[in-house]
């Protein structure tokens, strides 16, 4: 996440403002070797809280759990990202996920861009 937003704007999930929505996700996790390398939350129309482990990038986890979204996700589906989060962009976009807005916000207290995305139409 470097460059994306201010390391100060991560902290850990249990101080996160936002923890009470993750509370309410259908959770999704992948375990190899009794480690967490991946996870995604989601709630109702909502696919956030998707995180893979660096050494799992480019390997097809993020896809894999966004396949698994039409069983859990609504057709209204949508998302949040960071508009420094290339990667992330790049998932979602590779499954259809278009922007639909851009705007100013905040993570832990820390000012950054957000886009909306949704599946294209």
């Amino acid at each position: 996440m470097e460059g994306i937003l201010r390391s100060q704007g991560f902290c850990p999930i249990k101080k996160d403002p936002e923890v009470e929505h993750l509370k309410l996700c259908q959770k999704l996790v992948a375990v190899e070797n009794g480690q967490v390398i991946g996870f995604v939350g989601v709630h109702e129309s909502y696919p956030g809280w998707l995180y893979v482990h660096p050494d799992r990038y480019c390997r097809g986890m993020g896809r894999t759990f966004l396949q698994v979204g039409p069983k859990l996700i609504h057709e209204k589906a949508w998302t949040i990202v960071l508009a420094g989060n290339s990667r992330a962009i790049h998932l979602y976009q590779s499954k259809g996920f278009v922007e639909v807005n851009r705007y100013q916000s905040d993570n832990a207290g820390y000012p950054c861009i957000c886009l909306r995305l949704e599946p294209e139409i």
